[in-house]
């Protein structure tokens, strides 16, 4: 039995793992959906699971929006985004970031102590340590194991491209 997170971020299951691949198949799960088996502790994308490889080996990945191709048209994707229901409980949300906080403590504030020290010394490294800092959160939110090195990933991934936006303002 498994359980995995939604594109709309919620979590369904259990279900089998012959569900899962027909979910697979009808492009309703993807290689990157997240997935927690019964009785493991961490969840891990799809495609790292060797039970569903071969589900997932023929399937090209999502879209990238933005890619090459026919534009969509603005107008009716705006109107498309408006008409949907959408519900956004304030409550929700600060309860999911406190819980995140609370379990994740001493990482997040240790990370952005450090990151407002290196800031505070040199100014131009502004953008690097807030991509940094960000970076870390987005993997904490998305459920992926994170440590305090990740909190300086800016710096290594993405260095000239941080530091080249935050010298634009």
């Amino acid at each position: 039995m498994y359980r995995i997170i939604g594109a709309d971020k919620k979590e369904y299951g259990p279900v089998t793992a012959d569900q899962l691949k027909q979910w697979i198949a009808e492009n309703r799960v993807n290689a990157q959906t997240r997935i927690l088996a019964e009785g493991a502790t961490e969840w891990k994308a799809v495609a790292d699971c060797p039970e569903f490889a071969e589900a997932v080996a023929g399937k090209s990945p999502p879209p990238v929006v933005g890619a090459s191709g026919p534009k969509p048209d603005a107008d009716a994707l705006a109107a498309g985004i408006l008409a949907r229901d959408y519900r956004i409980e304030i409550g929700s949300c600060v309860a999911r970031s406190w819980g995140l906080l609370t379990r994740h403590f001493w990482l997040i504030v240790g990370a952005a102590f450090v990151l407002g020290l290196i800031q505070g010394a040199v100014g131009l490294l502004a953008g690097v340590c807030m991509g940094s800092l960000y970076f870390l959160l987005l993997k904490l939110i998305r459920g992926e194991r994170a440590e305090f090195g990740d909190a300086f990933a800016g710096f290594s991934l993405a260095f000239l491209q941080l530091f080249l936006a935050d010298c634009r303002t």
